[in-house]
């Protein structure tokens, strides 16, 4: 099990060894976590999709809700929003690969890789935004509530980074805005150029992600649950959004059509190679915890990047 994460200087090795993430014991919960995921890949339209069932061999299904994931290598990292927990699985067989608490937490709704070396997460009910140092294994708190603040309402969501320009991108979901920040020696967020407004909105509910590749900030959006998107936004160099360039970039309504089963409330996004993942969280109702059993699956899919 050596070299199970390994990318720069980067190198998890045995998870079994003591001190470990992940432990005999915990093996079965594992199995339960990722027999709830259907990955959905079929041709259709406009996504070409792949279908795959992991099935449940113990029964029971449990809420993780899945909002944010990101890639390393050939890991995948997926934030489980209430777990106070990060699952790191194979970024195409899906196998897990281990686990890492994250302590002092409340809800993550957000996740970017930054320096090859920090997952940035956003804190939504803490209102504060952290690194966590893969090499030393701690948080980093870089923003708060005094810096992030509440104004121009709506809950934070989403974040994003742009490593050329050191601009970090936060969310606010129901708000449709974004805010930028300023990353200063991978220590503090300070406030950039204020809010910016997601054009081509009307209508939509919800923008619940952020992701930022190749010089465009991406949104994923939802409307009543029953129509998704993704929107592109150009990126100019020092981190200035051009939104009068944004454009839709996918559609993603035929996501509906796997079954009730499956949970359709899309709240994460990364690029894997050639390909975007879009990730459901499937909390069934604000009481939901990580271990409540539920009927609803996570949802998982994958569709090749337009050119």
């Amino acid at each position: 099990m050596k070299n199970i994460l390994k990318e720069g200087k980067i190198e998890i090795r045995s998870l079994f060894q003591k001190g470990g993430i992940l432990s005999v014991a915990t093996l079965g919960l594992f199995i339960l976590l990722f027999s709830q995921i259907e990955i959905i890949e079929e041709t259709s339209d406009r996504l070409a999709l792949k279908k795959m069932s992991l099935k449940d061999k113990l029964g029971l299904k449990y809420a993780y809700q899945f909002s944010s994931l990101a890639v390393l290598g050939d890991t995948l990292f997926l934030t489980a929003e209430k777990c106070q927990t990060v699952y790191m699985v194979h970024k195409t067989s899906l196998h897990l690969i281990g686990t890492f608490p994250l302590p002092n937490t409340a809800s993550v709704e957000g996740v970017s890789l930054i320096r090859g070396r920090y997952l940035m997460m956003l804190d939504e009910d803490r209102i504060s935004v952290f690194l966590y140092d893969l090499y030393l294994r701690k948080k980093i708190e870089i923003g708060n509530s005094r810096i992030l603040g509440t104004s121009n309402s709506g809950k934070l969501e989403g974040i994003a980074f742009d490593e050329d320009s050191n601009v970090c991108f936060v969310l606010h979901e129901t708000g449709m805005s974004i805010a930028t920040f300023r990353l200063v020696k991978d220590s503090a967020l300070i406030p950039d150029s204020g809010y910016a407004m997601i054009p081509t909105c009307k209508g939509w509910d919800r923008a619940t992600d952020l992701l930022f590749h190749n010089g465009a900030l991406y949104v994923l959006k939802t409307k009543a649950r029953t129509k998704y998107r993704i929107d592109k936004i150009p990126v100019w160099s020092g981190g200035v959004l051009n939104m009068e360039g944004t454009r839709e970039f996918a559609n993603l309504d035929n996501c509906t059509k796997f079954g009730s089963h499956l949970s359709t409330n899309l709240e994460g996004m990364t690029v894997v190679d050639d390909n975007m993942y879009v990730i459901s969280d499937n909390e069934e109702s604000s009481s939901t915890t990580c271990k409540s059993g539920t009927e609803l699956r996570t949802l998982l899919f994958s569709f090749p990047m337009p050119k």
